[in-house]
């Protein structure tokens, strides 16, 4: 359930001397939404996501942090974190490109059918084969002296760097060095801006406060003439309070392209997944966060933080997550801990000599005895 800030404004305004139509009241409520989540996986915060493995990775989008608990095929597999492949014993690191796939089909099942945590440093969903430019598409009408810095690598591996016009205070300009390449977000009758520079990877983005989403793809060109080639593919689409995306990738090294060109049949991906509070800033946004009497708490906690008074602040959180595990309680749909002890059968093979096997196998014989 997600609920207007409209809706609750005049109950969230619980502060002395900040009335509902307060801009103050806005920055309480975010502090208050980030200490929710700080707090645990209440309810609303875990929420249910389905994707389609095309490329072996998949990219969260940015209303979710992190993937606590995936199926594939309608089998539960694990999420493996960052030091999973770098252990002694683990199975060093899964490059989704490294082998193709024996069987021709989507599923390699010779590979770990898990699902490995790649990080959030990552600004766009997806990365083209090189060279391309990048092209900016906005949904809304912009500022026209709004500019985006792209930063990345050109075509040559060098780190991209430009000059910028830096106006001086004898009303001359000089030349700035920057990281990237600078250009015009929005200019009327035009469709996209395109810069001239050319990339194989994109690292980092800077973008302005905008009207509307910001949707980036990339032209890809030529590596012998530079010469458009017509294909082209979406790097992401960027809310307008988005400033500096980054996005969490996971890597399923079990899906890959079959030989011989064949079509690579995707693959659906079931995932629970850990929200991240988004921003509010006028009455028509929605909160993330929908137990209105905690949040109520948690804006008064934030305030007393600011004012340094910690113990009040302390008393007014605990309050507030009161709330939140009574109403965990009552519709359990939020999970305080999260404990899986083993993989699900599913309907992956059980071949001979492996746990679930073994284990299955051992849960037969005790129930044929009466001991199970």
């Amino acid at each position: 359930m997600s609920i207007l800030i409209s809706d609750v404004i005049n109950d969230l305004a619980v502060l002395p001397q900040v009335c509902p139509t307060d801009p103050r009241l806005y920055r309480f409520i975010n502090a208050a939404q980030r200490k929710i989540f700080l707090e645990g996986n209440y309810t609303g915060i875990l929420a249910s996501y389905n994707f389609l493995v095309y490329t072996s990775l998949i990219t969260l989008p940015y209303e979710c942090e992190a993937i606590l608990a995936a199926d594939i095929l309608s089998t539960p597999i694990y999420v493996q974190n960052q030091w999973f492949e770098m252990l002694q014993s683990g199975p060093g690191y899964q490059n989704p490109q490294s082998n193709q796939n024996p069987n021709n089909n989507s599923i390699n099942a010779t590979t770990y059918p898990d699902l490995f945590d790649r990080g959030e440093n990552w600004c766009t969903i997806q990365d083209p084969p090189g060279p391309f430019q990048v092209q900016l598409y906005c949904a809304v009408p912009e500022d026209p002296n709004a500019t985006v810095i792209v930063e990345g690598i050109d075509n040559a591996g060098n780190v991209v760097r430009s000059q910028i016009t830096v106006p001086n205070g004898d009303g001359t300009v000089s030349g700035e060095w920057i990281n990237g390449v600078q250009s015009p977000l929005y200019a009327a009758g035009v469709a996209f801006q395109e810069p001239a520079q050319t990339f194989s990877r994109i690292t980092a983005l800077s973008l302005p406060k905008r009207n509307g989403d910001l949707r980036i793809l990339a032209n890809v060109l030529n590596p012998q003439t530079l010469a458009p080639t017509g294909q082209a593919y979406l790097l992401g689409i960027y809310p307008y309070f988005m400033t500096n995306p980054n996005f969490r990738r996971y890597a399923f090294p079990a899906a890959k392209l079959v030989p011989g060109g064949s079509p690579f049949k995707p693959v659906p991906c079931n995932t629970l997944v850990r929200r991240r509070p988004l921003p509010v800033c006028q009455p028509s946004d929605r909160l993330t966060v929908s137990n209105i009497e905690a949040l109520k708490f948690y804006v008064q906690a934030a305030w007393k933080e600011e004012e340094e008074q910690w113990d009040v602040a302390d008393r007014l959180a605990a309050k507030g997550k009161f709330y939140l595990e009574q109403e965990t309680r009552k519709t359990g749909r939020g999970i305080d801990r999260l404990n899986v002890n083993f993989r699900g059968f599913g309907l992956f093979p059980r071949t001979p000599g492996s746990l679930v096997f073994l284990f299955s196998t051992s849960l037969w014989l005790l129930s044929s005895f009466g001991y199970a």
